[in-house]
């Protein structure tokens, strides 16, 4: 029998840590080859573990919460037999245990775990930010951030965003990082650059609120109070998931000057379009819901108004107009808001549209959805109406620069087209939120005037989709 260790594999796309969910094992247990041994979470997606190995297993190197580096060692087993893995172990087995023979200093570098496991660092200053409000210490207040930032061997961000951040000229101890156990992540380098960064040295720093070249009005970053002065309460940890999401949307409403217009799309003809190709899309084995239609309408209306389907470069002052347009679908997973994207939606039929629609809702709300099939969106669309809710205010999903949200659909008595003749009407109501820097209400008013167009005379689709 020999001890094999199992480190945390090369979770893709960049990734260089997850956080553990959970074991599936304990330490004791007699595992199989392939069998799921733990469930661990990036910011996008949750994966189950399987091991390599066979055995006992010895020991569970993390608790459930730690964020895990790529390429640590998360559990130990004293494998079966010594065929395979066996004749693996010696080779690694040799230059591990020279090493500590012939130097010393690889040894003490092996404690290096201790500041790269950043769950336990940030978590006591955390606790102790609340309390801190009871007495409005100035010098309490910026004890943990001071802290954090005094040994720069202490900040937490992976190669590629200190790359970036040498890249554009940021020292990382003036950057918060929003990611797992307070790691810096790209977002926040780059949130940073265009002024909506939070400076990590000093998180009661005055906000300032510009009216003008030089002309501005400060006040104090407020501090959340100490809830338990008021009665019982609980602190739990966010998952990396909407961390993810607490970011995307401050970085939104930091970043953009948001409007939303709202109108009502007449779609009878279309639910009547629906009904009567039920029979043939229930053959093809298509669920053929109105998401699809306005998923392909608002490709279509992308095309002739291609300000939307833009983002703006802070640093360039520059609009880069894009010329694929690749729809995002908001979905209600049990995780939180996920955003998987359809891509080149102008080229496709509704039909196809409308499958993977279903699939990737499923690949969502089942965790099983990838990090690449929710990038790259240049149009988003949100669907509050199937809970319930006429009217809302959508997030844009930065750094798209507009976000249709789709309201309840209401049947309505209103006059026909002959302006005497009273008829029932499904209305369904369109929420656009769109970035006032490069979009203009007017232009706003316009592009909701194609996509109810295209949804109240489906038929359109054909010629222009």
């Amino acid at each position: 029998m020999a001890a094999k260790e199992f480190k945390l594999p090369d979770l893709g796309e960049g990734l260089k840590e997850g956080t553990l969910v959970g074991w599936k094992v304990k330490e004791g247990d007699t595992i199989a080859a392939e069998q799921a041994i733990a469930e661990v979470e990036t910011d996008k997606a949750t994966t189950e573990l399987p091991s390599p190995y066979a055995g006992k297993v010895t020991k569970l190197h993390y608790k459930p919460g730690d964020v895990i580096p790529v390429g640590k060692v998360i559990l130990t087993v004293e494998a079966e037999g010594s065929s395979g893995p066996a004749t693996k172990a010696p080779a690694k087995a040799a230059p591990v245990k020279a090493a500590p023979a012939a130097k010393a200093a690889p040894v003490t570098a092996k404690p290096a775990p201790a500041p790269v496991a950043p769950a336990p660092v940030p978590a006591a200053p955390l606790a102790k930010i609340a309390p801190a409000t009871a007495a409005p210490s100035a010098p309490q207040r910026t004890l943990p951030a001071a802290a954090a930032v005094l040994n720069p061997s202490t900040i937490l961000a992976a190669p590629a965003t200190r790359k970036l951040a040498r890249e554009k000229g940021v020292e990382l101890k003036n950057v918060r990082g929003t990611g797992p156990g307070g790691r810096i992540t790209q977002e926040d380098v780059l949130s940073f650059v265009s002024g909506g960064g939070r400076a990590m040295d000093d998180l009661m720093a005055p906000i300032t609120m510009h009216g003008g070249e030089g002309n501005g009005m400060t006040f104090p970053r407020p501090m959340l109070p100490d809830f338990t002065r008021f009665g019982e309460s609980e602190r739990k940890p966010a998952s990396p998931i909407r961390r993810r999401i607490v970011q995307a949307m401050t970085i939104s409403s930091q970043v953009t000057a948001a409007v939303t217009y709202t109108d009502e799309a007449d779609i009878t003809a279309l639910e009547q379009f629906r009904v009567d190709a039920k029979d043939i899309t229930k053959e093809r084995g298509i669920k053929l819901t109105s998401l699809a239609v306005v998923a392909k309408a608002c490709a279509a209306a992308l095309q002739r108004f291609p300000d939307f389907n833009a983002s703006y470069d802070d640093d360039k002052q520059e609009v880069v107009y894009k010329k694929y347009y690749h729809i995002g679908i908001a979905v209600d997973s049990p995780a939180g808001l996920l955003v998987p994207v359809l891509r080149n939606a102008d080229h496709r039929p509704i039909s196809e549209l409308a499958t993977e629609i279903v699939s990737l809702a499923e690949a969502a709300r089942t965790g099983k959805i990838q990090r690449e099939q929710m990038q790259g969106g240049t149009f988003t669309i949100t669907n509050i109406g199937v809970i319930g809710g006429l009217s809302f205010t959508p997030v844009i999903n930065w750094p798209e620069v507009a976000i249709l949200g789709l309201g309840r659909t209401q049947e309505r008595l209103a006059f026909d087209k002959d302006g005497k003749t009273v008829i029932a009407k499904k209305m369904m109501p369109l929420c656009l939120t769109f970035d006032h820097r490069l979009i203009d209400g007017a232009l706003a008013a316009r592009f909701v005037n194609a996509v109810k167009e295209y949804l109240e005379n489906p038929l359109l689709l054909l010629m222009d989709a």
